[in-house]
């Protein structure tokens, strides 16, 4: 049976900052934080999760609890991100990423504390990309993506599945959409995958590649 998650009741979104003082550069995992704090479907969830499997210092489960419990208890107008910094740091030690006090890209760092936390939730019993049912971080920000060759000779290529939790579009192309074109017609075509040769030899076409949305998120983020 699939996990389905309900909406707890709301909370009362307190008004805070998070610190970022010069030479911190928290800016960017800042922003992430909010993003999750200001997501109903996220944040609801996420607080009445209990259970998981502990990476110690290492764990972003425990730092976004900690985190997210100070938006509500402490009086402090600013909030310090240090304790998830520093969990980011110690997952990627020796990779030269989310070290403190360095910059570092947004959208890299919420596809890692994405998947820190599924980790987390199934304590590595199931990978990125065979988690079913979804966990929390799956069912609210994954699509599932079946990519498969299909050409007119009738040749079908094996489908390629995989889990994506932000979809990366061209700038270029939506600004250039069509008039009238909708909002998911526009990230179809921006995401469109590259055509390539059929694999049957006595045909040799080009072929577009299609794509088929296994599971919808309750989040899309684009990228």
């Amino acid at each position: 049976m699939a996990t389905t998650w309900e909406l707890a009741d709301p909370i009362y979104l307190q008004e805070k900052g998070l610190a970022n003082a010069p030479g911190e550069n928290n800016c960017f995992v800042n922003v992430v934080i909010q993003s999750f704090w200001h997501l109903p479907s996220f944040i609801y969830p996420f607080r009445s999760l209990q259970q998981h499997t502990c990476c110690g210092n290492s764990c972003v489960f425990c730092s976004l609890k900690v985190l997210f419990l100070q938006y509500d208890s402490t009086a402090a107008t600013h909030i310090p991100p240090a304790i998830l910094r520093q969990s980011l740091a110690n997952i990627f030690k020796g990779d030269g990423k989310f070290e403190i006090h360095s910059m570092n890209d947004a959208a890299e760092t919420f596809e890692a504390i994405l998947s820190n936390l599924h980790d987390c939730e199934r304590g590595n019993q199931d990978s990125e990309d065979t988690c079913y049912p979804p966990c929390l971080v799956h069912h609210t920000f994954g699509f599932n993506i079946s990519e498969q060759m299909e050409c007119l000779c009738g040749e079908m290529s094996e489908p390629f599945t995989y889990w994506s939790f932000v979809q990366y579009v061209s700038s270029t192309m939506v600004i250039n959409a069509i008039d009238g074109c909708s909002f998911s017609e526009v990230i179809r075509q921006s995401t469109a995958t590259n055509s390539k040769t059929c694999d049957n030899k006595q045909c040799q076409r080009k072929v577009d590649v299609k794509k088929y949305c296994m599971h919808s998120p309750k989040v899309v983020v684009v990228g």
